[in-house]
């Protein structure tokens, strides 16, 4: 029971990125700032935003695609209803069990407008051993939210910059007992290098801090006091060559009901629930390596928002004998033509017969 629980934290940890509007739709010109929240102002861009979907739509359509692809969570999931979403964080209402789930959003690994920025700084931050600049909107929304729902026992959860921005939030409310969560789940989360630098830990909330094995991100946690809590270290999936990815939390997916999801949710972004879940085919097992700091500072800058540059083609280059023969080809045409040419002036200087 508790490995289930532990896996619908996960699911839904992953859920809030779907909040964010891709960088390439027409809806994020100046108006998309009041996109996941707040009355949008007439613009010319105004038909365009009322055709794309909300950010609570997008995370609905999400909800509805992993409700298919897990069985075992399906009831579950589909009692949940999105109560509010937003850039920061997605607030999900059980109202049968009464049970409010709280999931932020960690780093955008896409350059976006709406999130890189505020990414990168609080990734930085978290870095030199700071809170991240993301803990204080989302503690604003988390009250706001909770107001309405003050009889529900709150859980939250995170992946990477997420679980630490959930966690400095239950740090703040810890003592508020109509703000408290009963328990918050957090999967390889940001820290600090700095083994001064770890987060405060929780004194009365039931923690679980899950890590992978290798994580370069959580690395940190090893010097990390969960207090109440604990720390739960997992060995990486073969199959997954990231060590930092959510997949390694996620529950194995049920191929028949993934083969009927992928038909039912046709009309969905369903690329972006595989890229942002990591919910794809397994790939060949294959042994795991020690990552090297080249590689591990290539996945730091991914996790805040970097990408390598796609390079282009370099143009190819001939090689010797290629470019003897293209000369010898180009002089038995020039000779052609001359010899045409002396043809054509002796006819013209013989005159008609």
């Amino acid at each position: 029971m508790e490995d289930e629980f532990t896996q619908l934290q996960a699911i839904l940890a992953g859920l809030p990125m779907h909040a964010v509007p891709s960088s390439s739709s027409r809806s994020c010109g100046p108006e998309a700032w009041m996109q996941c929240g707040g009355k949008r102002r007439p613009g010319p861009c105004q038909e365009a935003n009322e055709k794309s979907p909300s950010a609570a739509h997008r995370v609905e359509a999400m909800l509805a695609a992993v409700a298919a692809d897990y069985p075992a969570h399906e009831e579950v999931l589909r009692r949940l209803s999105v109560e509010a979403a937003s850039l920061d964080l997605v607030c999900f209402a059980d109202h049968a069990a009464a049970q409010l789930f709280v999931a932020v959003r960690g780093t955008h690994r896409n350059m976006n407008l709406l999130t890189t920025p505020d990414d990168l700084r609080s990734n930085m931050h978290i870095i030199l051993g700071c809170g991240p600049a993301r803990a204080e909107p989302a503690l604003s929304e988390y009250r706001a939210l909770r107001r309405r729902f003050p009889h529900y026992d709150a859980f939250g959860c995170g992946h990477s910059l997420g679980g630490a921005v959930i966690l400095h939030v239950a740090k703040a409310v810890e003592k508020e007992a109509e703000f408290a969560f009963r328990r918050v789940d957090v999967f390889n989360t940001a820290t600090s290098p700095l083994p001064v630098a770890t987060p405060a830990p929780l004194a009365a909330t039931e923690l679980h801090v899950h890590r992978v094995t290798g994580d370069w991100a959580s690395w940190g946690l090893r010097f990390y006091d969960p207090g109440s809590g604990k720390v739960h270290t997992r060995n990486a999936k073969t199959s997954i060559p990231d060590p930092h990815s959510l997949r390694h939390f996620l529950p194995d997916k049920d191929a028949e009901a993934d083969s009927e999801a992928s038909t039912a949710t046709s009309s969905t972004d369903r690329q972006a629930l595989m890229d942002t879940m990591d919910a794809q085919a397994p790939v060949a097992p294959a042994a795991v390596r020690p990552m090297s700091w080249e590689a591990a500072f290539m996945n730091f800058a991914s996790c805040v928002g970097m990408h390598r540059k796609r390079l282009l083609p370099l143009p190819q280059r001939q090689t010797a004998s290629e470019s003897e023969l293209e000369r010898q080809k180009q002089s038995s045409v020039d000779a052609t033509l001359n010899i045409d040419q002396v043809g054509t002036e002796t006819r013209s200087s013989q005159g008609p017969a």
